[in-house]
């Protein structure tokens, strides 16, 4: 299936309306993507996050062990809270993928913990 500028046009505007948190990574874990949801699981914002890879930007060597997983097996979870509190834990789901291109990429879902 060739997917068009419609079908991107669509999925974009799913994601930014999505109360979940999805990232798009390079291969080596820098954020490339990131929706509203995610400012608001992660407490960041999109120009506070981009271009930073996800273990300097959550400052947890959690996210390196797992970005290290994902590349290694696939895929990998993990679980992070603010270090100031001031949102509740996430569960953050890393997975890896190509873009159309065949280059190597991660995805990535943030959810609330708790509504697991």
């Amino acid at each position: 299936m060739k997917i068009d500028a419609e079908h991107t046009a669509l999925f974009g505007a799913l994601n930014e309306i999505s109360d979940e948190g999805l990232l798009a990574l390079s291969a080596e874990g820098e954020i490339l993507s990131w929706n509203a949801g995610a400012c608001a699981l992660l407490g960041m914002s999109r120009e506070q996050a981009l271009g930073k890879r996800l273990d300097v930007a959550l400052c947890d060597v959690r996210a390196a062990t797992a970005l290290e997983r994902t590349r290694r097996d696939g895929a990998a979870q993990f679980r992070w809270s603010p270090p100031d509190g001031r949102s509740g834990k996430v569960t953050i789901d890393l997975r890896l993928t190509a873009d159309a291109n065949g280059a190597t990429k991660l995805v990535a879902s943030v959810r609330c913990a708790t509504s697991l």
